[in-house]
């Protein structure tokens, strides 16, 4: 009713590697499970990762807890690796983003006017209803994190990045959330409720 707290930690801006590496090209894809805990962790980043080069596409991998594994593998040049960056400050400038069902990273994605394809974790109750309702808006595709690999992704990847209508869906839905103060909104709310239980 009143709009979405936003959650982005304050740390200025994103880590100089990352700056860069935007900057160093074409938008790329970003993959970013957030902090769920799941099995399937390593397998996702991987299998991003040859999607991302099967399409020709530069990958950043916002890599929380396994940001350490990864920069042990020997990865392609054009692949980023970052434990953390702010979602708020990478997602809009990349061409497609692959995040979790978790609400925190679906959020900055529906805010970022970027297609998304969304990996919900069959053990997380709320991250299959989540896609579900994203995908209806017509801003998303999905795969359940457990069934995600190279072949599927290139497949949804290469539908939101050809399909005219995931795009400028996708730019809808970011503009209607940009008007939105969730906190505000919320405070404002707050206040009304004390103000009739008072009177």
């Amino acid at each position: 009713m009143t709009g979405f707290p936003f959650y982005d930690e304050d740390e200025g801006t994103a880590p100089p590697e990352v700056a860069r590496f935007l900057d160093d090209g074409e938008p790329p894809v970003v993959a970013a499970l957030g902090s769920i805990a799941a099995e399937d962790r390593h397998k996702f980043f991987d299998e991003a990762v040859i999607a991302a080069q099967r399409l020709g596409r530069r990958i950043i991998l916002i890599a929380g807890p396994d940001a350490e594994w990864l920069l042990g593998k020997k990865l392609p040049a054009n692949v980023l690796v970052v434990a953390y960056a702010p979602y708020s400050q990478v997602f809009s400038r990349c061409c497609a983003l692959i995040v979790s069902g978790s609400v925190g990273p679906l959020s900055h994605a529906l805010r970022s006017g970027r297609p998304l394809l969304i990996v919900p974790a069959a053990s997380k109750a709320d991250q299959p209803d989540n896609a579900l309702r994203v995908t209806r808006l017509g801003v998303a595709r999905w795969l359940m994190l457990d069934k995600f690999d190279a072949g599927r992704a290139v497949i949804e990847l290469g539908l939101l990045l050809r399909e005219k209508s995931y795009r400028d869906n996708a730019f809808r839905v970011a503009n209607q959330i940009l008007e939105e103060d969730g906190l505000c909104g919320g405070v404002r709310e707050t206040g009304k409720l004390f103000e009739n239980l008072e009177s």
